[in-house]
């Protein structure tokens, strides 16, 4: 399992579930490091929060829309080069911003958020609206 792979989750389930999940792994990561420092935000390499938001969300829809819920390899290096964004820098965004509960729930939420409203228009585009 690639590093991506591990970020973004394997498998359908319920979004809350998941973002819970993930928060408790990135927690546990940055009680990994101890008390090194990581990237300062805004530090070379270090995605903007928009940027790890828009690249996750576009990984785990792609993810989504496989029947075995897991990224295909080609596809995550396709969102990761359009993004402009490297496992690299996913991970040093976790890293600089790892221990701050508060913002990474704000993170979730907003990743949360959106793969709520792609699911929303995929439902109302299906039905039509009500």
């Amino acid at each position: 399992m690639t590093r991506v792979t591990a970020i973004t989750g394997g498998g359908a389930g319920p979004v809350a579930s998941r973002v819970a999940a993930l928060v408790v792994a990135l927690v546990a990561l940055a009680a990994l490091q101890g008390c090194s420092d990581g990237a300062a935000p805004g530090a070379e390499g270090v995605p903007s929060t928009e940027e790890f938001v828009s690249t996750y969300v576009d990984l785990r829809i792609s993810a989504l829309r496989t029947t075995s819920g897991e990224i295909r390899a080609e596809d995550r290096d396709s969102i990761l080069a359009a993004r402009g964004v490297t496992d690299a820098d996913l991970f040093a965004f976790v890293d600089a911003h790892g221990r701050d509960a508060t913002f990474m729930q704000t993170v979730w939420d907003s990743v949360e958020v959106r793969l709520n409203r792609v699911r929303d228009s995929v439902n109302t585009s299906v039905r039509g609206p009500s």
